[in-house]
């Protein structure tokens, strides 16, 4: 919802509100591992892709900044994120779809920080 000089200037949009909910829910698991609960991790999905990229790329900053207190954190993403900084993520999978009858699977695609040697 935008405000200016405290005034209201329109209902929130669907990107609006989808960062609200994915910045509620960080909260809410990192809150609740501040008050002790044990969480060994968290998934992250919907409605993640319904922010603009460089809200999502912002979001991915949060959670590697979480991974202290909650080491495995699922991340479900499309390939824009991905793709737009593959660096900040520890490992991407990516889902592959099959012909019908098949099983999809994961396959490891490259992400990470990567190591040069000369």
């Amino acid at each position: 919802m935008a405000v200016e000089d405290g005034r209201r200037l329109g209902s929130p949009t669907e990107e609006d509100r989808a960062a609200i909910r994915v910045a509620l829910r960080l909260a809410l698991a990192d809150r609740a591992v501040a008050e002790g609960l044990p969480s060994d991790s968290i998934l992250v999905e919907e409605p993640f892709d319904r922010m603009d990229l460089q809200a999502r790329l912002r979001a991915v900053e949060v959670l590697r900044g979480m991974r202290a207190r909650i080491p495995q954190i699922f991340l479900v993403v499309g390939d824009e994120v991905a793709e737009a900084a593959p660096e900040r993520f520890e490992a991407i999978l990516e889902l592959r779809e099959e012909p019908p009858g098949r099983t999809s699977g994961l396959r490891r695609v490259p992400g990470g920080v990567g190591t040069l040697r000369l």
